[in-house]
């Protein structure tokens, strides 16, 4: 599967693009009376006896009962990126780790925007191609990295870690 659809309505449309791996965790983790999902790439650790491979399913459990930045300060460590979807209020929050260790690329558009880890998925969506930002192009080129959060894709930005 390449993409799984977590909520779709006439406001709000969200989608997880993710293989599928058979014996793998689910693609997306639902809280009781599924009114908020976790959607996360990569690994973390919780203040938390439990085995590694709980943290997830236990850092939504803290992002129910506490919220989401209560639920962030108990993560001691990780690379990871993430999206939680709060049906009820229809909010969609995506963070990644502290260092911002897997980028995050963000670009907005008229209904909405595209965030991805996948800068070639920034067009998603659009009728055409974004164009390319050149001057990212070229600080790239002249200094092997862009200044600031800017991309190679015109509009587009990198987000800072949490």
């Amino acid at each position: 599967m390449l993409g799984k659809i977590l909520a779709g309505d006439d406001a709000m449309r969200v989608a997880v693009l993710a293989p599928t791996i058979p014996g793998a965790a689910p693609a997306v983790l639902w809280g009781p009376g599924g009114t908020r999902g976790l959607a996360m790439g990569g690994y973390l650790l919780l203040e938390d006896r439990a085995p590694a491979a709980d943290h997830p399913e236990r850092l939504l459990h803290l992002i129910v009962q506490q919220g989401l930045d209560a639920a962030l300060s108990a993560v001691i460590a990780g690379s990871f990126t993430l999206a939680v979807l709060d049906v009820a209020r229809g909010e969609l929050v995506v963070a990644n780790d502290r260092p911002g260790s897997i980028p995050l690329y963000y670009l907005p558009g008229p209904d909405g925007g595209v965030v991805t880890t996948i800068p070639g998925l920034l067009g998603l969506g659009r009728p055409s191609a974004p164009a390319p930002d050149w001057t990212a192009c070229a600080e790239i080129l002249y200094t092997g990295y862009t200044i600031g959060d800017r991309y190679v894709v015109a509009g587009a930005r990198r987000l800072r870690g949490a």
